[in-house]
This record gives C-alpha cells, structure tokens and sequence, in this order.
C-alpha cells in the first residue's frame, strides 16, 4: 500500500466511521427512548415590578400542563417544604406580605412538619400542624395576642422544589385566617403559589 491515494481514501474512511460511531452512540439511543419518556412542564407568567419582592403581585398567573406524569414516583418523594404565598393578597395593608413557611420531614415513614407565618412584623411559630400529602392544616402561637390558621389541600405531588423552576407554582390551595385576642379580624380563601425554601 505504497500509493498515497489509498493512503488518503482510508484515512477519510475511518474518519467517516468514527463520526457515524460516535453519533450512533450519543443520539441514537435519546431517538429510539424518546416515545417512552414522561414529558412534564410547567411554565408560570408572574408580573413582577422593578422593586424587589415588596411589589411583587399574582394578579396574572397560568399553569400548562404539557403531559400528566404517569404516576408520582416520576416526581420524586412527597416533599411540599418551601415558601408559600397566597395568590389574592389580603386588602389590609398590615397583611399585605403575609405568607408561610412549611417544612415537612419523614420519620419512621410519617410526614412531620413545623413551620411559621411571616409577614412585616412579628413570626408566629405553628403550635400544631397535621400534613398529609392531600392536606394541610395548622395554628400558631399567639404573639401579642394574634395568631394565625390554616386549613387546605395541595395541588402538586411529588417533590415541589424540583417542579418549581424557580418561578413559583401553584401547588396548595385553602383558606388562611388572622385571629386577635381569639376574634377572627381576616380569612382568605384562595390558592398559594409555592417557592422552593432558602
């Protein structure tokens, strides 16, 4: 093999075949596995003003569900733990920023959960809360005399914080009331959009 044209037409031989193995081994198999995947997305339009999260609203918000995933293992274990605003705001303006923190554990299989209210002053630690993964409910300490409660159910399975993308979702929805000096003085009845915790 002492000519060089035959020199040249292998070495472009074996370049083609290393390129057609190649892409034979990377492509070919996500084509052939495509059908078979779950597509899952959820895709949320929060208007938000140039402040920080003083101005945010959730006046506008959609959910799109391209596929339903087949079951709740696609989405992970159970885990609702993050941030949860409510989507109407209360109109009083000391309440304006109200929102929850929940945090939710297994222990010997049981879910068990601890969080509080938060909004422009004081935090109110739960006292009780009971969390299954259809149901939330929850009261707080009372802090100069005030205290919050919870009854609700979610919306999303599976493990939240990884469906959120960072946006928000809405994944909990119930009625959230303000108590002072045991006499109710707020009650908001709406659904909550869900941030993953810090």
């Amino acid at each position: 093999m002492k000519n060089p044209k035959y020199k040249f037409v292998i070495v472009i031989l074996a370049f083609i075949i290393g390129v057609v193995g190649v892409w034979i081994s990377e492509f070919l198999p996500s084509l052939m596995f495509s059908n078979t995947q779950s597509n899952f997305s959820i895709l949320t339009e929060i208007p938000l003003a140039d402040d920080a999260f003083i101005e945010q609203t959730f006046e506008s918000f959609e959910i799109k569900v391209d596929q339903t995933p087949n079951n709740a293992t696609d989405l992970g274990v159970f885990n609702p733990s993050g941030d949860y605003h409510p989507l109407n705001r209360p109109t009083e303006e000391s309440e304006r920023f109200v929102h929850f923190d929940l945090e939710v554990k297994r222990k010997k299989r049981k879910l068990v959960a601890w969080g509080d209210v938060r909004g422009v002053q004081a935090s109110y630690k739960f006292t009780s809360v009971s969390v299954t993964e259809k149901h939330l409910k929850f009261s707080t300490g009372k802090v100069g005399g005030v205290s919050y409660d919870f009854d609700g159910k979610f919306l999303g399975i599976g493990d939240f914080a990884s469906q959120s993308l960072g946006n928000g979702n809405l994944m909990l929805e119930g009625t959230l009331r303000k108590f002072v000096d045991g006499k109710k003085v707020m009650d908001v009845s709406t659904s909550f959009v869900y941030f993953p915790g810090c």
